[in-house]
């Protein structure tokens, strides 16, 4: 025992303290043998499921958050919708709306940030992006009766120009997907320029 905590060691070396603020492990893990979930205040809970891999964050025995096995993060619902989604919001009782809010005193707004490298997965890597590089793309599904993998639209920012050193030209594209068809068609452009082309993806006569 130490002062106000019990001390619990294994070969002499302290593995864990309990104490008036709870258990604090100070060596190791914490491993689950035959329970699969760690419980506090009776309905809330996190479960680690052996089968799937999954884990499961529960609040008032409802599932609020899944990551799944492929590292997807699912809010709301259990499974993934699949099409390569990491990130999915079901909310069955009104609209699935996340909000990104500033409080501050001050003229600073939210931001959305979508970024483009063209290095690994690492802090700061500068890999400079090429010219006709996708920055970002946004793309809106409907339900079709069989799933929902029918795309009706898409925003896409890319790379319009040679980038250098805070040099990043950018053009956005809007597209729409036509009656009768499955895939989006571009119909208006912003290009780094400025200008404007609507059902055409290069300027014609100089317009």
């Amino acid at each position: 025992t130490g002062t106000g905590y019990v001390q619990i060691n294994v070969d002499g070396a302290e593995i864990a303290r309990l104490n008036s603020s709870g258990l604090e492990i100070t060596s190791g893990n914490i491993t689950f043998g035959t329970g699969d979930r760690v419980i506090g205040n009776g309905d809330e809970k996190i479960k680690f499921d052996s089968t799937n891999q999954d884990i499961e964050i529960q609040t008032a025995d409802n599932v609020a958050m899944v990551i799944d096995s492929s590292q997807r993060v699912l809010m709301g619902h259990t499974s993934s919708l699949g099409n390569n989604r990491q990130f999915q919001v079901i909310n069955g009782a009104g609209n699935a709306v996340q909000s990104i809010i500033t409080a501050v005193d001050g003229n600073g707004g939210a931001q959305l940030e979508f970024i483009k490298g063209r290095g690994g997965v690492a802090q700061n890597n500068a890999t400079i992006v090429q010219n006709d590089d996708a920055i970002a793309l946004i793309r809106f599904f409907g339900a079709d009766g069989t799933d929902l993998n029918s795309e009706a639209a898409r925003i896409a920012a890319e790379v319009d120009g040679t980038p250098g050193s805070n040099d990043m030209p950018g053009r956005l594209r809007f597209m729409t997907t036509a009656d009768g068809s499955a895939s989006p068609t571009e119909r208006m452009r912003i290009d780094s320029s400025g200008l404007i082309n609507i059902n055409a993806t290069t300027l014609t006569n100089g317009y």
